[in-house]
């Protein structure tokens, strides 16, 4: 029974299997051929886990020589591919015809060759001149020289750039810290403004994501050099996205929008006039906010005076309908808000500040009457004027 356990470890060609590969050398394909069958023939996995476990091992020499390696698969690949050749000469280990003897021979003539899983423009990548001699050496026949030690002057350049990485690391930290800060206080500033019972408060949020900035500052402690991966960060929480809804980002809208309009009004008020031109033209235009039915329209009103150079639209106001008497209404309503109804064009003089209203009584816009109107008859004359549907 001994007997026949030796015969069985006793490999066709490749002798006596082992457990690991040792040495200063790149891993030739010997070593790399016993490795793969210890895990065949002792450990009993299959040919692709007994390769993947070889190749595994075989890839810390090649990261110690700072060598690019190709992926894992396609050395995989040429491992199998090696292992296919020798069984296809182990199927004949009977013959002793010469062919079948040269195989043998060119086969074990390369054990001691570097098993070369280099990337292929390896060379071209690598930046130290040394670690290319030593792969370019290691190539040749029988491999010659040897990996030596611990390269100082290159270990120290290293520690520099993690140094480098580190800091700037820190500062991109620092940043988005500032950035977390200044979300917060509009987080708090748009909170505020809701007053309902189930609101969640900004102080609830605040807590939440101070104990997760906590939670990823003691991820990110520990080893300097950062980790090569995109951070992740989940901060679409429950609590914020309620924040969110009741703060209501259109509120800000309309408020942005509405200082606008106060600051056009306040400067159009300001500015030295001469007498004004009223001018308007009711149109039907698609409703923007009904998102009930398709296809819904409604009256606006634009509204514009002219006063020499001076172009001013006071506004596009929603009408009822477009009647001579909804149109004289927010005309009227217009004029008024812009203070153009009391204004005077001087001291000196009764005369108002309107002077003349562009009517487009027909389709062709042919007939423009220019009347200069009282203030309080401004609302009859509109009414009077305008074409009633």
């Amino acid at each position: 029974m001994t007997s026949r356990i030796n015969l069985r470890d006793k490999i066709y060609l490749i002798g006596n299997y082992s457990q690991q590969i040792v040495g200063s050398k790149l891993p030739s394909i010997k070593q790399v051929l016993d490795v793969l069958f210890y895990n065949l023939r002792l450990v009993k996995f299959n040919v692709r886990d007994s390769a993947r476990l070889a190749i595994q091992e075989v890839l810390i020499f090649w990261e110690k020589a700072r060598i690019p390696t190709r992926e894992v698969k396609h050395c995989i690949a040429k491992l199998e591919a090696l292992y296919g050749e020798w069984r296809t000469l182990q199927k004949h280990a009977g013959r002793v015809t010469e062919s079948h003897k040269q195989k043998e021979t060119k086969f074990v003539s390369k054990f001691n060759d570097l098993f070369d899983i280099a990337y292929a423009s390896a060379l071209d990548i690598m930046t130290i001149e040394e670690d290319k001699l030593s792969l370019t050496s290691q190539r040749q026949k029988d491999r010659p020289g040897f990996m030596g030690g611990i390269d100082f002057q290159h270990a120290k350049k290293e520690k520099r750039r993690e140094e480098r990485e580190a800091k700037a690391w820190a500062r991109k930290r620092s940043s988005i810290n500032e950035l977390e800060e200044a979300r917060k206080t509009v987080l708090m500033e748009t909170s505020s403004s809701s007053s309902t019972a189930d609101e969640v408060t900004v102080d609830e949020v605040n807590v939440q994501e101070q104990a997760e900035h906590f939670d990823l500052l003691q991820m990110e402690s520990g080893p300097s050099k950062p980790k090569k991966r995109r951070g992740r960060r989940e901060i679409m929480t429950a609590k914020l996205v309620a924040v969110f809804d009741r703060c209501k980002i259109r509120r800000h809208r309309e408020h942005s929008r509405k200082e606008t309009a106060e600051t056009l009004k306040k400067l159009f008020k300001e500015s030295d006039l001469d007498a004004v031109v009223v001018h308007w033209d009711g149109k039907l235009v698609p409703c923007m906010t009904h998102f009930t039915q398709h296809n819904v329209t409604v009256d606006r009103l634009p509204v514009i005076v002219i006063s020499g150079d001076i172009e001013q639209l006071l506004g596009v106001p929603l009408i009822e309908a477009g009647t001579g008497r909804q149109q004289a209404v927010g005309i009227y309503e217009l004029l008024n808000d812009w203070a153009l109804t009391d204004k005077k064009v001087s001291a000196n003089t009764k005369k108002k500040m309107i002077e003349a209203i562009n009517l487009e009584e027909t389709s062709t816009n042919k007939s423009v009457k220019r009347v200069v109107i009282q203030a309080h008859d401004i609302p009859e004359v509109l009414e009077k004027n305008i074409k009633i549907a």
